[in-house]
Parts: structure tokens; sequence; C-alpha cells
């Protein structure tokens, strides 16, 4: 499948002495905006997010004073060499994340969100949330930690009235219906705006059988949707297709409790 081809070199070209954010491949950015929609278009959001250059530029000088700093945090210190307005703006309002390599893929790595500190997959809930139309991507290689740096900003004063319209009145990952077992992660999340999961429960069966989900999450804060985030059994490379069926129950919305049912099939794409 041609997501998973390589994302294109970085090829940054900077100078981290002289606190020059300098700026990466145009194929790069690229890649990693029809990475973006592809996401959002598997999940049933209609409508592409576009990169304005306002904040790539904002983004680009975000990761010149994190891979200077040599920190990941949204918390900007005065002490930083190359702090700016512009920057620590990014550093505040983005997606965050840092990894080795000179093609690194960012997206799937905020679309998986590992990590103990990650429950509320909060990166993958900015990146699937309909209300935001516009990003911004900054990107650097340090030369020197070879550490590789992205900030994905979201305008927040500039979200969209109306939402994005999308498949189902909900966004779930895992999307219904048919996954490369490649972008199933341990970490599955159901979105919806308004919705209260405090009381709700997961039922999954895969092949008719039941199997443990573990909530982790019932996030109501902002990052984005309201979602319900449970764990499961990492899933491998399938011999043939796997059937999920999930329930989920005790979701309370405009004063209403509701359950909602859907199916996730496992794909090897490499099979004919």
């Amino acid at each position: 499948m041609k997501e998973f081809v390589s994302m294109p070199l970085m090829n940054w070209v900077g100078n981290t002495s002289e606190c020059n954010e300098g700026k990466v491949s145009t194929a790069y950015i690229a890649a990693q905006a029809s990475r973006i929609n592809y996401y959002r278009a598997m999940a049933g959001i209609e409508g592409k997010v576009v990169f304005a250059d306002s904040l790539n530029r904002k983004a680009q000088k975000a990761v010149l004073m994190l891979g200077e700093a040599g920190v990941l945090t949204h918390t900007v210190k005065k002490s930083w060499r190359c702090r700016s307005t512009e920057g620590e703006w990014a550093v505040v309002n983005s997606n965050l994340a840092q990894t080795g390599g000179t093609n690194p893929d960012f997206i799937t790595q905020y679309i998986a969100d590992k990590g103990d500190n990650n429950a509320d997959v909060g990166h993958r809930r900015w990146l699937l949330s309909p209300v935001v139309t516009v990003m911004g991507t900054g990107n650097m290689l340090h030369p020197k930690s070879k550490i590789a740096y992205n900030a994905l900003p979201m305008n927040l004063s500039a979200f969209s009235t109306t939402r994005m319209a999308t498949r189902d009145e909900y966004v779930c990952w895992p999307v219904a219906g048919y996954i490369p077992y490649q972008l199933v992660f341990p970490r599955w999340s159901f979105h919806m705006a308004g919705a209260d999961f405090s009381n709700s429960v997961v039922n999954i069966k895969k092949d008719g059988k039941a199997v443990t989900a573990t909530i982790v999450s019932d996030d109501d804060t902002d990052y984005g949707d309201n979602a319900l985030i449970w764990e499961m059994d990492a899933v491998t490379k399938p011999g043939s297709d796997q059937v999920y069926e999930v329930s989920i129950q005790n979701v309370r919305k405009g004063g209403q409790v509701r359950a909602f049912t859907y199916t996730v099939t496992v794909i090897d794409p490499a099979t004919k």
C-alpha cells in the first residue's frame, strides 16, 4: 500500500549555532500533509486539512528551540538560547514529538500515541478532530544529537464554526471497516463531541470470542472531541482477516443514554 512507503528524507538545512531554524524538503512536508489526510479519510472525516505558511514558520522556530534545548516539553524556559516569541507560541499550541532517523514518520507516531503519559491519546484526537481545518508543521534533525523533532500546531482561533462532515456521528481508531494490521495499535479510542463516557462499558469480541479490553481513560478535556480509550493485546500480522466486534454501552449525550456497535476488520494488505 502507498501509505507504507517510507517518508522522503527530511533534509533539514539550518544552523543551530546561529539559531537559524532552517527548512526541510518540500517533499517531506507534502508527505506529512498527505499522511494526515489519509488517516482522516480512513476515519471518515470529509475534507482536507491544509498547512498554513504562518504556522509552518512558527513550528519551525519551535523545533529549533526544542532541539537546541534537547527536551520535549510544552513549557518554555527563558534560558533557552534559541527562544523566540513565535516559537514559544508553537511549543504551547502543537502536537510535539521526537525520534531518531532522517525520515521519521511523526504522523503515524501521533496516531499510535504510545507511552504512559499519552493514555488520553490527545495527539490522535487533535489529528482526527473534525473541527481542525488548518495545521502547520515544523521539523528538524539536530546535527549533534541526531534526534529529529516535530511540532504540529493547530490554529485554535481559526477552528471552523461548523465541523467537517463525518461518515458517522463519532470518530474511532482503529476505524470501523477494513484496516491494515500495521495501523492497529494497542490503544483503541472512540471520539464523540459532548459525550460523557464516565460510566461507559466496552465489550469486544474477536472472531466471535470475547477478549479483554481495559479502559484507560474516559477523557473530556480539550484534546478535540471527548473520548473513551481502552487497551487491547497488540495485533500481529493475520493469516486471514480478523473481525473485532466493538460494543460500547452507557454513553450519555444530550440527556440520553446510548449504545454504539461497530466492526473492525483487520487485514494484511499484502494478501490478495
